[in-house]
């Protein structure tokens, strides 16, 4: 019997918007956790803190003001039908992407600069 074929251990790489110089972070989320009974939101390194939800948001926007740093949430892509197929223009770099085969899309990767990209119905 021979053992389970592994892969090799990736090298772990972090992204090009999290390298510490770069005052832009590009942010989909705010992680939210709980702390005790204190509730915190992160963006990455900043974080917010509060006995509840509001305090804690209202903490993390005091934060991020405070900081350097400059917080984007990049627009979604917009989806229409155009010679009844599907298609979308990457808000980041215009590449229209065709979809095929499918009625609807949460997200997709663009072919023209490779970033993930919500889609907005």
């Amino acid at each position: 019997m021979q053992p389970p074929l592994h892969l090799p251990p990736r090298e772990q790489t972090e992204p090009a918007d999290a390298e510490p110089d770069n005052p832009l972070r590009r942010v989909y989320t705010v992680d939210l956790r709980r702390e005790g009974e204190r509730i915190q939101a992160r963006i990455g390194d900043i974080q917010g803190a509060g006995d509840k939800l509001p305090d804690a948001l209202r903490d993390l926007a005091g934060a991020i003001e405070r900081s350097d740093l400059t917080i984007w949430v990049p627009p979604s892509a917009k989806t229409y039908t155009e010679d009844g197929q599907r298609k979308a223009e990457c808000p980041e770099c215009g590449h229209i992407t065709t979809f095929r085969h499918f009625d609807k899309m949460i997200a997709y990767v663009c072919e023209g600069c490779g970033l993930g990209i919500n889609v907005a119905e």
